[in-house]
């Protein structure tokens, strides 16, 4: 492997690690292509640069190395790296809290991509697309692109965790009350979360197919997936979607009238949760409503039910309030 070959493997593998350690490696490959006079290598070190800074949240720095590899690129019409950095810069806006403007960039990579001889890079900034509209809500938007991103990473069998997108479709097909399509979607994800070794995916791609059973009105089959679930989250570590779990079956629990079997199953999440609660994502705190319901509309006991619920108040700023009892 030659010298700079086995820097830029440096490179990528500390930007994800150590952006530190990947900065120093970029100044040295621009260093190398100062030297050796190679502009597709000086605009490369500019864009590792860029991503260095972006991992170390030094924005200004970020953008301004994006700029500078960009007009690399663009005067050597090298579209496909000219996507890349684009793409980079949407995340510096993201990060900026500038949604219009790194949409903008982002779809501007989109562009780029496939004016390119290789069209598969238009994956990332479909994907980032696909994000940005879920977070604002646009959810069909946001369905488009992640369909665009599933097509680009089939047919160029890209090396990409598809786990994950095709949970993303899930989630965007059930916000569109596509429960039967986002069913298959799940399905497709639990199968290659399996393929990916990747057990947090897997966990949380079966909690959504469970919450998808309960809406086709499956629910001893989500019982069956939950309880399963509960002992795999148990199995591989996974505390903060055993909580998340253990929440959705004591509601089914409840639902069903399962009292005994919720109560015994809160106790235990309670008692993990309170004990470390940063340690979960605040979703999980719902757990302290569930016990304040049980203590109100089954022990029938308000000063039990007000304590867990001003605890609830105390972990998520107030949005139970209304749980509260005069």
């Amino acid at each position: 492997m030659s010298q700079e070959r086995m820097l830029r493997f440096h490179i990528e593998r500390d930007l994800k690690e150590n952006p530190e350690m990947a900065l120093a490696g970029s100044k040295d490959l621009l260093s190398q292509a100062q030297a050796s006079g190679d502009r597709e290598l000086y605009g490369a070190a500019l864009e590792y640069m860029g991503k260095a800074y972006l991992g170390l949240k030094q924005l200004d720095l970020a953008d301004r190395m994006f700029d500078e590899s960009y007009k690399v690129f663009k005067f050597r019409e090298n579209h496909e790296q000219m996507s890349s950095v684009l793409n980079a810069r949407g995340a510096v806006w993201q990060m900026r809290k500038d949604k219009k403007k790194a949409i903008s960039y982002y779809f501007a990579s989109v562009q780029e991509a496939r004016k390119s001889k290789n069209s598969a890079i238009a994956y990332k900034p479909l994907y980032n697309l696909a994000l940005i509209y879920q977070s604002n809500g646009t959810f069909e938007t946001a369905l488009n692109y992640i369909k665009q991103a599933i097509t680009v990473v089939e047919r160029w069998n890209l090396e990409e965790p598809r786990s994950r997108i095709y949970h993303i479709a899930a989630l965007l097909y059930e916000e569109q009350k596509d429960i039967v399509q986002s069913r298959v979607s799940c399905i497709e994800a639990i199968r290659y979360a399996e393929k990916e070794n990747n057990y947090e995916m897997y966990a949380t791609a079966t909690l959504t197919l469970a919450t998808l059973e309960l809406k086709m009105n499956r629910g001893s089959q989500a019982e069956k997936l939950m309880k399963a679930l509960l002992q795999y989250d148990q199995n591989h570590g996974l505390d903060n979607n055993e909580v998340l779990c253990s929440i959705e079956l004591v509601k089914l629990w409840f639902q069903t009238g399962n009292n005994n079997a919720a109560f015994t199953l809160l106790q235990k999440q309670v008692k993990k949760v309170r004990g470390n609660p940063k340690h979960y994502s605040p979703k999980c705190y719902v757990i302290f409503k569930l016990v304040g319901d049980y203590c109100r509309f089954i022990e029938q006991d308000i000063d039990a039910a007000n304590r867990y619920y001003r605890y609830y108040l105390s972990l998520t700023k107030g949005v139970w309030k209304n749980y509260l009892e005069d």
